[in-house]
């Protein structure tokens, strides 16, 4: 059994809306892509003035790709600022077994089957356990209590198989 504690923290809540959108939901990829196409633009559109229309309508719709992905960052961290003083005062505590995990906090007690999770992400200091594409529990490596890291990273490696990704270190 692993046993964790998170207290939610604005700074943190970003870093995982950041990892959510530019990481796990294709954000990289549109930049990619767009960098990709204005190069396009740049060497072939001065001598093809159909592959400079092209790549001008692949350009636009990248951008507003892009714009769409922070704009729903920069919408959720609006909300919480708002309502900053409720934010602040969540806390979770989970337990880890290999059957499923519970999540207790003052509300009282969730029991999650692993065949629920969506996925999960390990990076170098949390584990997001996505419930849906932008909806996760956070898990702080130094909020484990009980166990360690690596003891939580082999128990959900199990639980969900191919769902779980190891980004960074």
């Amino acid at each position: 059994m692993v046993k964790a504690t998170y207290k939610n923290n604005l700074d943190e809540y970003k870093t995982f809306l950041n990892h959510t959108v530019f990481t796990v939901n294709g954000g990289k990829k549109t930049l990619i892509y767009l960098a990709s196409a204005i190069l396009l633009l740049i060497v072939v559109g001065f001598f093809f003035s159909i592959l400079w229309i092209l790549a001008g309508l692949f350009i636009v719709v990248l951008l507003f790709k892009f714009l769409g992905l922070r704009g729903a960052v920069k919408k959720n961290i609006y909300v919480i600022n708002k309502n900053y003083k409720e934010f602040s005062k969540v806390s979770n505590d989970y337990e880890f077994t290999e059957e499923n995990f519970l999540v207790i906090n003052k509300k009282g007690k969730i029991e999650v089957n692993y065949s629920e999770v969506y996925g999960v992400e390990e990076t170098e200091k949390f584990f997001y356990i996505y419930m849906g594409k932008a909806i996760a529990y956070i898990i702080k490596k130094k909020g484990i209590t009980e166990g360690n890291g690596e003891e939580l990273s082999m128990l959900l490696k199990k639980a969900v198989g191919e769902k779980y990704k190891r980004r960074g270190k």
